[in-house]
């Protein structure tokens, strides 16, 4: 009987075998036929699917192979640095500089305690030691784009062997440059807020600006942190604001290039006569154009001097105008348009100021810090 029991266990086993064996069978052809059907688009896409990797075009049109997850990010100077801080502190792999008293009040701790790894040029400069160090997933340089810079950037990413991504930083762009991040840093959601904050305020203030006649536009001047004689023209990514809110740009130099400051001469400025000056303000404890501005007898004769019409840029804890020329001249521009024509943009700089560094900075601010950050740069 056991041996009767044994050989039908047997038999039903060798049954169960065959069966499994057709199963499988039916199934790899079943994939054979698929693999056999699918288009080259579906095969890749697939590929795709299954890699860690994407390829995508960046803001110059180069295409780049990056990771699927970005975690951390090292940005190449301030104007990047400024822009990540905003979507998301916790993704930079470090500083370009040591933090300013300033920088340090008003920015998240978790920001000041990044490692400082500085600025990286282009491939024949930069702390390229200090930066692998860090280990980042890509680099953002983010600014001008030209043939220039499109060279430095493909030969730093050969150098470093890390994604070297390039950035639009044109203040008009920035709401493409966040929806570019979002999608990259995985970031969406956070990155379409600050999009449409950009593009909402820079199509408020141009079309402010267009109803200004010609003949009623003002001549403002700029002292930039370099000193009162140093400015920057029209045309430069340091003076975008000047032209988006409606006014004339007093220096009226023609140059070469359109980066860096235009050293310029009291003469010069003497007959631009400009109608107000903003400049920067000095900082931990030295003087700047501003201050040198309001004191030095040699402006006194100056249309906007004999006003009392020279403004403070605030600078808390960036450059509202510019260096750097990042998200910072967002507020700036709001702040530069009610300066010059209150009676026209009319904000409420208070609440404008708050709105802004809450979305942008993580950071609340009180009426004091308000009062402070707006010191000497509102309309008299």
């Amino acid at each position: 009987m056991f041996k009767k029991y044994s050989m039908k266990t047997s038999k039903m086993a060798l049954l169960l075998i065959v069966v499994l064996l057709m199963v499988s069978m039916a199934g790899c052809t079943k994939k054979a036929d698929e693999a056999i059907n699918n288009t080259p688009e579906q095969v890749e896409q697939a590929q795709q699917d299954e890699s860690t990797t994407r390829v995508i075009k960046d803001m110059a049109g180069r295409e780049v192979e990056i990771p699927k997850e970005i975690n951390k990010v090292f940005t190449t100077s301030g104007v990047g640095t400024i822009a990540l801080y905003s979507i998301n502190p916790s993704k930079m792999a470090g500083l370009n500089s040591k933090l300013t008293a300033l920088e340090e009040k008003y920015l998240t701790k978790e920001y000041q305690q990044l490692p400082i790894l500085g600025s990286y040029k282009d491939a024949s400069s930069g702390n390229a030691e200090e930066i692998l160090k860090a280990k980042p997933d890509i680099i953002i340089s983010m600014g001008n784009i030209d043939e220039r810079w499109i060279k430095d950037a493909d030969e730093s990413q050969e150098k470093l062997g890390i994604p070297f991504l390039m950035i639009d930083g044109d203040l008009e762009n920035l709401h493409k440059t966040y929806e570019f991040l979002g999608d990259i840093l995985g970031e969406e959601e956070r990155c379409k807020k600050l999009s449409e904050y950009c593009k909402n305020t820079i199509e408020e203030v141009k079309t402010i600006a267009s109803t200004i006649p010609m003949e009623e536009r003002i001549k403002v001047y700029y002292g930039t942190t370099q000193g009162p004689l140093v400015t920057n023209v029209t045309g430069s990514i340091h003076t975008q604001a000047i032209d988006l809110v409606g006014a004339i740009n007093a220096a009226e130099v023609t140059v070469e290039k359109m980066s860096g400051g235009v050293e310029v001469s009291m003469e010069q400025v003497l007959n631009w006569n400009p109608d107000k000056i903003i400049a920067a303000k000095g900082m931990e404890g030295n003087e700047g154009s501003y201050e040198i501005i309001t004191k030095d007898s040699k402006w006194k004769d100056i249309k906007a001097v004999q006003n009392n019409q020279v403004y403070a840029i605030p600078n808390a804890p960036f450059n509202w105008f510019d260096r750097p020329p990042s998200v910072n001249r967002v507020i700036g521009v709001k702040w530069l348009g009610n300066l010059i024509y209150p009676e026209r943009f009319n904000y409420d700089m208070n609440k404008e100021t708050k709105d802004f560094y809450e979305m942008f900075y993580h950071r609340a601010l009180t009426d004091d810090e308000v009062a402070e950050i707006l010191e000497n740069a509102m309309p008299r």
